[in-house]
Parts: C-alpha cells; sequence; structure tokens
C-alpha cells in the first residue's frame, strides 16, 4: 500500500511540475489531469472504487476543458527555464513534508505521502502567482493550489467520505470550468 502512496506522491509532484514548466497550455493541461488523478490516490485509506472513479473522471473532465480552451492560446517552445529550481525545492519540500509526518504525532504513518505531496506541490505553485496579467498565466496552474488544499486535508484530516469524495470532484470540475473560460477568454482578448 505504501508504494502506491509513494507513486502516486511523484505522479502528483511531476505532473505539477510538467504543468508549471510547460510553456505549451495543453502540455500543462495535461499535467493538471495528472495532478488531480494522482491526488486521488494519496488518501489513507483508499477511497472504494466508486469514489476514485468519480475523482478520475474528474480529472479527465478537468483535462478535456483546459485542452479545449488551450487550442487558441499562443504555445512557445521549450519549457520554462526555472522549472529545475523549482525540481529541486519540491524534492527538499516532499523532504521536509515526510520529516513532518514522521515527527507529528497526530498524522497517521500512511499520511506521509499525501502531506509530502502537499508540499512538494505547493512550492511548485507558490511560483505561478508572481504574474500579474492574466495573459501569461497558463490557466492550469491555477488548479494547483485547490489540488494541494485538498491533499492536506487528506493528510491531516479525517478519510473522506463518499459524499465527500463527490464534492471534491464537482468543485475541481467547477474550478476547471471556470479556469478554462477565464484562460480561453484571455487568449482571445489578447490576440
Amino acid at each position: 500500500m505504501i508504494l502506491i502512496l509513494l507513486a502516486a506522491m511523484v505522479m502528483v509532484v511531476g505532473g505539477g511540475l510538467a504543468c508549471a514548466a510547460a510553456r505549451d497550455p495543453r502540455l500543462g493541461a495535461m499535467g493538471v489531469a495528472v495532478v488531480i488523478a494522482g491526488s486521488a490516490f494519496l488518501a489513507q485509506p483508499l477511497p472504494d472504487p466508486a469514489a476514485l472513479a468519480i475523482r478520475l473522471v474528474a480529472a479527465a473532465i478537468v483535462g478535456e476543458l483546459l485542452w479545449v480552451a488551450a487550442r487558441g492560446a499562443p504555445r512557445a517552445r521549450g519549457v520554462d527555464p526555472g522549472w529545475m529550481v523549482r525540481a529541486w525545492l519540491a524534492a527538499g519540500a516532499v523532504a521536509a513534508g515526510i520529516g513532518t509526518a514522521a515527527s507529528w504525532p497526530g498524522v497517521a504513518e500512511a499520511s506521509g505521502p499525501a502531506l509530502a505531496g502537499a508540499y512538494g506541490l505547493l512550492v511548485v505553485a507558490l511560483p505561478s502567482f508572481a504574474r500579474l496579467r492574466w495573459s501569461e498565466w497558463r490557466g492550469a496552474e491555477l488548479l494547483l493550489p485547490l489540488v494541494t488544499a485538498v491533499l492536506l486535508w487528506q493528510a491531516i484530516g479525517p478519510p473522506l467520505s463518499g459524499m465527500e469524495q463527490v464534492m471534491v470532484a464537482a468543485l475541481v470540475i467547477a474550478a476547471g470550468a471556470t479556469v478554462a473560460g477565464a484562460t480561453s477568454g484571455a487568449a482571445g482578448r489578447d490576440r
């Protein structure tokens, strides 16, 4: 079970890095879909299959919404030059998350990967908020703090019930639709 949690943590932080470092908005859309899907597996105990399926469908819907919104957005080649710095900072934050989980008496041992993933994703997402204009945002980055909050909730709080899983999926879909609409509108204004 711990191997599934560790693989999901790597998937979440790696997807966050892909989302934040990509200059092509479609790669950012795929990255955030991976983050949302991976965050569903970072719960202890693992959600029941129906709740897990709902969260995975939410990830696919958000990825598709952002992919469609990115069609008209301008693309740049390459990656953000600061991605390596973010990767090293995320690795340090993941280590800090594991250390925090190990030394925090109220956090279960299996919640360590969720807490570490939340720390790593937070470090990846924070530099994105230094941008000042909508046209400079690669919209998918706006969803990373939301997923970070869900990860912290899963790590520190009690296990999510089936209805709470549905609510998280609905919140993620609504936020993804909002971001897709806002970023596609901003891309249309900048042409």
